[in-house]
């Protein structure tokens, strides 16, 4: 009984390491090992979620795409506005490393 445990616990361990990571997970785990606080991991994870709440509801009209993504670029400014020098340090640098303007 002992060995089936042993074994279902190495394969949950293996599978769970190898799933792929979503961009999302990504850029959480890269935003934690630069050593982003918790405070500023709080408001990416509200950022993102306020993206995929939001985005769907303007998706299908290209005008209300362009204006929300718009207004979302410039509320997420804000929020890195308000995180410690050293979070929007960690933001930025993420954002060059990934293309974002």
């Amino acid at each position: 009984m002992f060995s089936r445990f042993i074994l279902f616990s190495l394969a949950t361990a293996i599978l769970a390491f190898a799933t792929p990571m979503t961009e999302e997970e990504k850029a959480l785990n890269d935003f934690l090992t630069a050593g982003m606080s918790e405070n500023g991991i709080n408001a990416m994870v509200n950022l993102e979620n306020k993206f995929k709440a939001e985005f769907p509801l303007v998706a299908g009209n290209q005008e209300s795409t362009d204006k929300f993504l718009v207004a979302f670029a410039a509320h997420t400014q804000d929020v890195v506005n308000t995180l410690s020098k050293e979070d929007q340090a960690i933001y930025n640098k993420h954002k060059d490393e990934i293309g974002l303007e």
